[in-house]
């Protein structure tokens, strides 16, 4: 009984940093939920390739997979600022410009912290 309760609390209490699928589902219309899987595919590629996501939410064509959701786990205790930095800046740089392949305002960020 102890291990099912333990599992349990790792699995709930485990805090979701992204969902990709809620984020475009929001989206009434199609072209904003296109933007959205964009902007989490930039995003996700650029983090990935920087190390600090544990596993990789893209399939073996490079796509972003289906159902990617970041939990805390899948990051270091230092990898969640950082990811939890570059992600709140991104959203709102690429609402605000809707520039949404700028990886190098991504590179920017990444090297000032």
């Amino acid at each position: 009984m102890k291990e099912i309760i333990q599992k349990f609390d790792e699995y709930y209490n485990d805090g979701i940093l992204l969902d990709v699928e809620s984020m475009v589902d929001a989206h009434p219309m199609k072209d904003d939920k296109t933007a959205t899987r964009i902007v989490c595919h930039n995003l996700l590629r650029f983090v990935y390739d920087k190390g600090l996501l544990s596993q990789s939410p893209f399939n073996e064509n490079g796509e972003l997979k289906q159902g990617v959701i970041i939990k805390e786990s899948d990051l270091s205790e230092k990898n969640k600022i950082i990811f939890w930095d570059l992600s709140e800046k991104w959203f709102t740089y690429t609402d605000r410009t809707q520039s949404y392949n700028n990886g190098l305002i991504l590179e920017k960020w990444y090297a000032k912290m």
